[in-house]
């Protein structure tokens, strides 16, 4: 909900001398999701003012209502120019999403959990990427193999180095993809899949042009190396 105290702008009973007006946004029910930079706001009934649960509005207020179906920005034309002069940091709709998915106040049960997670990923990161790049090594090396056999025998199966793993919402603490997916969280799998006549000319192709250019470049060498 939102509420108005004040003359309509632009209105007769508008003047210089009045308090500007204020506009005030509260949650209208318990399963309202209406976020005010970041914060939710908790049901607490409709009376403005400050009080149950209802917030004031100022200048570059981000208002999100549910998931971030629609984000409102407050303008104020008065403080415009002023936060302008002041080099405030220009809103976008990207980092309205940013604080309403990944800001939490201190006092969230989960906060300790999240900041222990943060610090046990840095402190394993050497660990972790050395045993992901030696798996993901191990997995390019047999695949490679696996698809040069099969494509000498003219089957039609290749097979694919696949990497994924499930992103942990609850200990989302940044938009970083060692901070969203972490070495240690990263499943390699290999996929086999059956490709067209087609796509197998074009491999076929590729390798001769490959290996036409590592003959040519063995030649060179040799020669340079014979002078």
């Amino acid at each position: 909900d939102l509420d108005q105290e004040g003359p309509e702008p632009g209105s007769e009973e508008e003047d210089a001398s009045l308090p500007p007006t204020v506009f005030f946004v509260c949650a209208a029910s318990a399963e309202a999701l209406v976020f005010v930079n970041g914060r939710r706001l908790r049901f607490r009934g409709r009376v403005h003012g400050g009080k149950d649960g209802a917030v004031a509005l100022r200048h570059d207020d981000r208002v999100a209502l549910g998931h971030c179906a629609y984000v409102l920005l407050v303008q104020d034309p008065g403080q415009a120019a002023v936060a302008e002069l002041a080099g405030a940091a220009p809103v976008s709709y990207d980092s309205c999403v940013h604080e309403v998915m990944l800001k939490r106040s201190h006092g969230d049960k989960d906060y300790k959990e999240r900041l222990a997670a943060f610090v046990i990923n840095k402190l394993r990161l050497p660990l972790a990427r050395a045993a992901f790049e030696e798996q993901l090594l191990r997995a390019v090396h047999g695949v490679k193999e696996a698809n040069a056999l099969f494509e000498e025998c003219g089957s039609f199966v290749r097979f694919r180095v696949m990497g994924g793993g499930e992103v942990k919402l609850a200990r989302l603490y940044s938009l970083r993809l060692e901070d969203a997916l972490p070495h240690h969280a990263v499943r390699i799998s290999v996929q086999a899949v059956l490709i067209t006549r087609e796509e197998a000319d074009r491999d076929e192709q590729r390798n001769f042009k490959l290996a036409a250019k590592s003959a040519q470049a063995s030649r060179g060498g040799g020669g340079g190396g014979g002078g």
